[in-house]
């Protein structure tokens, strides 16, 4: 491992242990050595074999240097590394390694062995390591001191400082932080996390949530501060667990499988360490602020960074020392050749609205790409599984998967495929986000596909039989324990037969299924039910596919928020507490609550894929529905103009039954703007389609201008490009508005739209950003400057 390591350029530096061994009565080593513990605490020149001065010999005091360097810690049996015998044995293992090419020592809990300790064992090396780093946990900073003569220190109050500055103090505190009276930037060691911390819970880590973890390294790698320590480490549940995969690490692409996390292919950090040797020594300079979570600073004439610690987006000019040219970022990809890999996963400048058009045939939903949702502005639309499944009538038979022939009661593969192409040609840009089905087969124990495949509940002739299934040992396999992750990863979802994802062969089965799909063309996937998988085998999967899609959203039922970070990495993520939320505003909370939503700890903006209702909850009483009346339509109004998250609208179909399949045979048929023959085509309603307008033209803009009247009447501006006033009340509104919108007249995109000069709708005239409106009970208006005449 060494010489292969140095051959490719990278020097090993080995995790020595002087301080201590095991801390255990007894037992046997890895390579067989029996051990036993007999030694006890000594202070100063007391025999190693004094009796005990301390609870056990550990340490009692952690303000006493005497008990740090000479007791137990935890019971780990203390060396008497003041022994020139025990010096002598240190070396002499140290040297070992140093002979076999090792070149950088870290000396696992330094703090406890004293200085001059070191410094003996160290001058009977054979060589002095090229780097040394010590632990030494010292947030007061009353000891690292006196070890800076040896080597490096781990400056354990940087990870500290980082955890309190992205979760809450803000990142522009930071600057300056080699001023805050710890160790010089030439001896301190640096790091987000360590194996420690990252078990314990007390700084950021990869569980972290929202993209703090993966912000604080790219600080961590771009401000001239330290030497810095990446950790690249592996899922787990319980603290001591060890490596999985029988310790075999594993990494696919810009990530890991098998449990491993791989942090260091992580694209952003994989980046910023090219970054990091880049800029060298360059000085910080042309330091931007916008708010106190986001940053931007140079690095002389050889880099500059930007990091948006924000729930909006930041749009700035920025001054930098760097030569003129095009630039690749490498935050979100690399430098390939001349081009750039890198790019963000939703553009700011590009459509993104997402239409779930629930229960639509792949005929009809290509005619309605091209007579409404594409010159709407619609940027995807989501549709039904497409594979062969479970044959009847009931809306959820399409999510029982029986083949992987694109067959459905949707239509034919050649269906399928004329659809994505016309709804693309419509300019439903990046069109069609299919809901995948990845975790499950059907949930029956036998019975036929739509397409004539016969099947028994483990067992789907040519794909999957058996042991292709996970039989988790429950209760009818079902899941029994819904917070136990091995449960809900491992178990049956009412009787959905699961599959073992783990499997190499049913990972390739996967893939070929979705390559497939992606080969006509489809840019998007909904992963259903994948709170049900492990997010490893996810991103096995998503390794074998043959592009990436454009965009990617996971179902993940988790109000609890305890599982979500786990995903974000992958894609979007659902986040199920977003409908909730506005029920309860619409319904009597109060939607004066709902400034600063994206601050109550959810996921973060762009990680989050948000929504009023979904196909499951229109069916249940957690969120609102066509059957709630106008508060419906106000909650869309809402999400399409307050900035957070990236919106789906729901557009379904009238049913009493739950379990009723699309009528009309499943042909989508709408009327002007709503719905017929059973279909309520909630996109084409006046409000949302004129607010999925809004939604494109403000963009990234920041939300201004914030009035309240009462508890359910609110109104705000997405900075100089729109403007919404929302009246919830079952009484009329009228207010003079402060608007940051040029002057001029616009027509309210709620009620109408923009018909060349004409307004179908309501129209106002704002003059130096002031106008006046009577808003009707229960009605809402919306400007924005593509709606000014």
């Amino acid at each position: 491992m060494i010489g292969k390591c140095k051959g490719a350029g990278v020097k090993v530096m080995v995790d020595t242990i002087w301080n201590h061994m095991a801390g255990v009565d007894n037992g046997v080593g890895t390579a067989g050595t029996p051990i036993m513990i007999t030694l006890a605490c000594t202070i100063g020149t007391i025999s190693i074999i004094a009796a005990w001065l301390t609870n056990n010999d550990d340490i009692q005091n952690w303000g006493d240097n005497e008990q740090l360097w000479n007791c137990e810690l935890s019971n780990l049996a203390d060396l008497n590394s003041n022994s020139v015998e025990v010096q002598k044995k240190l070396a002499q293992f140290t040297n070992d390694l140093l002979s076999l090419g090792v070149d950088g020592l870290r000396l696992d809990a330094a703090k406890h062995i004293h200085p001059w300790d070191i410094g003996q064992v160290i001058n009977q090396l054979s060589r002095k390591p090229d780097y040394i780093t010590q632990e030494i946990i010292d947030t007061s900073g009353s000891m690292v001191g006196m070890y800076t003569g040896i080597g490096d220190i781990q400056e354990f109050r940087y990870p500290e400082a980082l955890r309190d500055a992205f979760n809450w103090n803000g990142i522009a505190g930071l600057r300056g932080i080699e001023n805050r009276g710890w160790l010089s930037s030439n001896s301190a060691n640096v790091f987000i996390t360590n194996h420690d911390q990252e078990h314990d819970g007390a700084v950021l880590s990869y569980k972290s949530g929202s993209n703090v973890y993966t912000l604080a390294h790219v600080f961590m790698l771009s401000y001239p501060y330290g030497t810095p320590t990446i950790l690249s480490s592996y899922t787990f549940n319980d603290k001591n667990e060890g490596a999985p995969n029988g310790a075999y690490g594993t990494c696919y692409g810009a990530g890991g499988v098998n449990g491993w996390l791989c942090q260091h292919r992580w694209t952003p950090i994989a980046g910023m360490i090219g970054f990091y040797n880049q800029v060298g020594t360059a000085g910080l300079t042309n330091w931007a602020q916008g708010s106190n979570q986001q940053i931007a600073f140079g690095r002389g004439d050889a880099g500059f960074v930007a990091i948006n610690n924000e729930d909006w987006a930041w749009t700035s000019t920025f001054q930098t020392s760097l030569s003129s040219g095009t630039y690749c970022d490498v935050a979100s990809g690399k430098k390939e050749g001349n081009n750039c890999t890198g790019g963000r996963r939703a553009p700011n400048n590009d459509k993104k609205v997402l239409v779930q058009m629930f229960g639509w045939n792949w005929k009809s939903l290509a005619a309605e790409c091209e007579q409404f949702l594409g010159p709407a502005g619609v940027g995807y639309v989501q549709v039904n599984p497409p594979q062969e499944h479970l044959s009847g009538d009931a809306w959820w038979v399409d999510y029982q998967a029986v083949s992987y022939q694109l067959q459905s009661k949707r239509g034919s593969r050649s269906d399928f495929a004329e659809m994505v192409g016309r709804c693309k040609n419509a300019g439903v840009r990046v069109s069609v986000v299919k809901d995948m089905i990845w975790n499950h087969m059907a949930g029956v124990d036998n019975g036929d596909g739509n397409a004539g495949t016969h099947f028994s509940h483990y067992n789907y002739p040519g794909l999957y039989s058996w042991n292709d299934f996970h039989h988790c040992g429950t209760n009818n396999d079902d899941i029994q324990n819904w917070d136990d992750r091995n449960q809900l990863w491992n178990c049956q979802l009412v009787n959905l037969a699961d599959l073992n994802t783990s499997s190499v062969y049913v990972q390739d089965k996967l893939a070929d299924f979705t390559n497939d799909v992606l080969g006509l063309g489809v840019d998007g996937l909904r992963l259903d039910a994948a709170k049900h998988m492990s997010p490893d085998d996810i991103r096995a999967i998503m390794g074998k596919l043959s592009r990436r899609p454009s965009y990617i959203s996971q179902e993940i039922v988790d109000t609890g928020g305890s599982m979500v970070g786990m995903y974000t990495d992958i894609g979007d993520v659902q986040e199920f507490r977003y409908p909730e939320a506005l029920k309860a505003a619409f319904t009597g909370g109060g939607i004066a609550g709902l400034r600063g939503i994206e601050n109550r700890g959810w996921l973060a903006s762009n990680s989050a894929n948000v929504f009023v209702t979904n196909h499951d909850q229109e069916r249940g009483n957690t969120a609102l529905t066509y059957k709630s009346g106008s508060v419906y339509t106000l909650a869309h109004v809402f999400m399409l103009s307050y900035p957070y998250g990236t919106p789906t609208i729901l557009s379904s179909y009238e049913f009493d039954n739950g379990n009723s399949g699309a009528p009309n045979g499943a042909y989508g048929t709408c009327s002007g703007a709503g719905g017929a023959g059973g279909w309520l085509c909630q996109h084409r309603w006046n409000a949302i389609a004129g607010m999925i307008g809004f939604y494109n033209q403000v963009g990234t803009a920041g939300l201004g201008n914030w009035v309240q009247g009462s508890n359910q009447q609110i109104a705000f501006g997405r900075g100089s490009s729109g403007f919404v006033a929302i009246n919830n009340e079952d009484w009329q509104w009228t207010q003079t508005f402060q608007t940051s919108l040029p002057s001029g007249t616009y027509c309210d995109v709620v009620s109408g739209r923009k018909n060349g000069g004409e307004c179908t709708g309501g129209k106002v005239t704002i003059s130096n950003g002031s106008f006046t409106v009577t808003i009707p009970s229960r009605t809402a208006v919306a400007y924005h400057i593509g709606a000014k005449n």
